[in-house]
């Protein structure tokens, strides 16, 4: 383990007051497998679906947005961000909707341009095509782990703690982060 993985380790079993043994730790590689050594350590339960906090997140949002002028008529946890805003967010919505909720908010990722558009051939595509309010509220429960969930109820908490640790720790946006991700290969963790 390369000491980018120690220190991120460190900040995990810091923040759930548990100690990973060297054994089960260098077995670790994805951010999902994190999230399932330290709910076995913790003996949350395995939920197949989001928590509560989501739950309440997701309320909360639809409210906010709702005060908003969006172009979607109904929002829902299955709207995707591309209807709420279509060329991408401004800012002093994102601003309103900080205000709102009481949280940081993510900053939603720019449709590509330039070189990198036309070298990837999607000159007008969203970096976001395909992401839903609930890949919004994730985001946001992950972002604000500290604040939503003092403690973790359930795997799908844990699994939050650890984006938005690994999002502060490495400098990667907790919109960018898939529990899939390998630490080392995808994160660039050492």
């Amino acid at each position: 383990m390369g000491l980018d993985s120690v220190e991120l380790l460190v900040a995990f079993e810091k923040r759930f007051n548990l100690s990973i043994p060297d054994t089960e730790a260098e077995w670790i590689d994805t951010v999902a497998e994190a999230a399932e050594c330290i709910g076995r350590h913790l003996r949350v339960p395995v939920a197949a679906s989001r928590s509560a906090v989501f739950t309440a997140v997701l309320a909360s949002l639809l409210q906010c947005l709702s005060q908003q002028k969006l172009p979607a008529a109904s929002i829902t946890a299955a709207t995707q961000l591309e209807a709420l805003w279509p060329a991408g967010p401004a800012a002093e919505g994102l601003q309103l909707l900080a205000g709102c909720l009481a949280l940081k908010i993510p900053g939603l990722p720019k449709p590509r341009t330039g070189f990198s558009a036309w070298l990837l051939g999607q000159p007008s595509a969203p970096v976001w095509a395909g992401k839903t309010v609930a890949d919004f509220v994730d985001w946001l429960v992950a972002l604000n782990q500290e604040q939503l969930l003092p403690t973790v109820a359930t795997l799908y908490d844990v699994q939050r703690v650890v984006v938005g640790i690994t999002s502060e720790k490495i400098g990667v946006p907790v919109d960018e982060i898939r529990l899939t991700d390998s630490f080392v290969n995808d994160l660039g963790i050492d």
